[in-house]
Formats: structure tokens, C-alpha cells, sequence
């Protein structure tokens, strides 16, 4: 049996891969060749220079791949835009034509998008991984909307990460038969107890207690990082030497159009507690893992009722 698993927003399809193949199965990976750093599993294995990298959304891959030999079962698909007409479609129709090689297909953000297609050209079925892109459909334009939709309602199965979107999911028809809750994948080989070497995370953690950690996007109305910023105000009062680790990292997008990293700056600097807070840079997953085992407790998100990722890496 090959399985093939197309796209890999944040990484959330490569431990996957790793783990079916470890117990035998033939798993594949499909990568864009243009996406955000993240999006590659040398973010998740490799020692990345992101001073280097370039562009973080279309990153120099001599760099990225310093220090890392691409597997034979990971490939990629270039979509660069070109000047001619119906370049990007043609290549469309070409790459899904070629999942035609595999028994199951399990599409990851944006695949959802393309299954309309998808089914119009192997009519086999699909699996659709849902990481989170539900909640977000309703701010695409009318054509991706009706694409997104189209591709969960009609994939065989709907595997969701969040156990908020599953209401969601019944909004936009889904079959609920067809839906099933599964946790992040998270490599235990990878996110594991160890002693804290790295000498950057020991510099930015030294001489203070409790390390309080926060590697979450600072999208303030999703995560809740204002919340968290607030109660530490509150905690120093009672534990002064305590730190908060956070990563400046803030999304932004049409539909939050705000940098609030920034803002998540400025509020501990109202807040007087600037002192006791580290600003990292966003930095690849070998790093943040070293952060996860220096910190006394490690913080998600606050406003979803549902976890993310980072609760199974840091609880791993």
C-alpha cells in the first residue's frame, strides 16, 4: 500500500510520514517549493542559519538544505508563477494526474482547495488533514470558499487537530460519520526530556525562576497572548525573578491585519514587566525544542478552547 501525503503546513504531515514509515508503510511526502520555512522538514531536523535563508516564505534551498539530505520519499512541486497563460493550472493538472500512482491520498492545507479538481481528474477518493483552515474559509473570496467547502464535504474522510472545528465542519454539510478527531503527530524521538546544552538557550534563561515559555504565533483574538502577558504582570508581583520566554512571531494576514507581536512589545512595556521578558527571534524547531526542556512550564493558547501543537511537543 503507498500513501502520500500532499502538503505540509507547519510540519504537521512529516512526522506522520516518519512514523508510517517506521512501522513498514510505504508513505510518501509532497512538498511546495515555494512556502513558509516552516513548511519544511528541515525546520523540523536540521540547524538552520534564518539570517541566511532569505525571504522566509521562499526560502534560498542551497541553505536550507545545508545540513540536511533530502529523503527519496519526500518530493517537491514547483508552482512558481510564470509569464504565459494557464502555466500554474497546466501544472496543477500535471502533479494531481500523478497522486493516480498512490492508494491513499491525504491532502493537508491547501488541499482542500484543489480536491475539486482533484476528484474531476482520478475520481478515486481522498483524505482531507485539517490542522485548523476550517476556521479561516470564511475569510477567502467567494471562488476559494466555495473550492474549500466543496473539498470537505465530498473527501471520504475529514480528520480534524482541534476539537473546536468540529461544529464547524457540521456548518459547511459535512457528514459527521465522515469526521474523526486526531491530535497533532508529534516525533517523541525528536520532543524528549533532555538535558538543556545549547548554550543560547542556557544565556537566555540563566539566573532566573520559574522559566515561563511561550513559542505561540502573537495573534492576540486566536492564542491569547495579551491574557498570558497580563497574568505574568500579576505573577511577578508575587515571584519576582520569574521570566517569560516569548518568540516574535506575529501573523499577519487580510484577516488580521495587525502585527501583534508588536503589540505584545508594547503592552509589556505599558505594563513596566519588559525586564522580565525574552524576545527570541523565530527560530527553527531543534531550538525551540531546547527552550521546551529549559522552561519550568510552557504555554499555548488561550482562546480556541482546544489545544495546538505546542501542548503535545512540550507535554512529549
Amino acid at each position: 500500500m503507498r500513501v502520500c501525503h500532499v502538503f505540509n503546513m507547519g510540519n504537521d504531515a512529516w512526522p506522520i510520514v516518519k512514523g508510517l514509515r517506521k512501522i513498514g508503510v510505504e508513505a510518501h511526502l509532497i512538498l511546495f517549493d515555494a512556502a513558509h520555512v516552516s513548511c519544511f522538514p528541515q525546520w523540523e531536523e536540521a540547524e538552520l542559519d534564518l539570517e541566511r535563508v532569505g525571504n522566509l516564505y521562499d526560502p534560498d534551498w542551497n541553505v536550507v538544505n545545508e545540513h540536511w539530505i533530502m529523503p527519496n520519499f519526500v518530493h517537491t512541486w514547483n508552482l512558481r508563477e510564470k509569464h504565459y497563460p494557464f502555466h500554474r493550472t497546466l501544472k496543477w493538472v500535471k502533479y494531481l494526474r500523478s497522486l493516480r500512482d498512490y492508494d491513499i491520498i491525504v491532502g493537508h492545507n491547501p488541499f482542500a482547495r484543489v480536491a475539486p479538481l482533484f476528484r474531476t481528474l482520478c475520481r478515486q477518493p481522498y483524505i482531507v488533514y485539517d490542522a485548523g483552515t476550517i476556521r479561516y474559509i470564511r475569510h477567502f473570496n467567494l471562488l476559494h470558499h466555495r473550492l474549500f467547502r466543496s473539498g470537505y464535504r465530498n473527501a471520504a474522510k475529514t480528520l480534524f487537530t482541534n476539537v473546536d472545528t468540529y461544529e464547524k465542519f457540521l456548518e459547511i454539510g459535512c457528514n459527521p460519520e465522515k469526521l474523526a478527531y486526531t491530535p497533532f503527530a508529534v516525533d517523541a524521538d525528536l520532543y524528549a526530556p533532555r538535558p538543556t546544552t545549547d548554550l543560547r538557550v542556557k544565556a537566555a534563561t540563566e539566573d532566573a525562576w520559574p522559566v515561563f515559555f511561550s513559542p505561540s504565533r502573537h495573534i492576540w483574538p486566536e492564542k491569547g497572548n495579551d491574557k498570558l502577558i497580563r497574568a505574568f504582570r500579576d505573577y511577578l508581583k508575587r515571584q519576582p525573578e520569574a521570566l517569560l520566554v516569548l518568540v516574535r512571531w506575529g501573523q499577519i494576514a487580510d484577516f488580521t491585519p495587525e502585527n501583534y507581536a508588536v503589540k505584545s512589545q508594547q503592552l509589556c512595556a505599558e505594563l513596566g514587566i519588559s525586564h522580565r521578558v525574552k524576545w527570541l527571534s523565530v527560530m527553527h524547531k531543534k531550538l525551540v525544542r531546547g527552550f521546551y526542556n529549559a522552561a519550568d512550564i510552557v504555554f499555548d493558547q488561550f482562546e480556541f478552547g482546544a489545544f495546538g501543537l505546542v501542548v503535545p511537543e512540550a507535554m512529549a
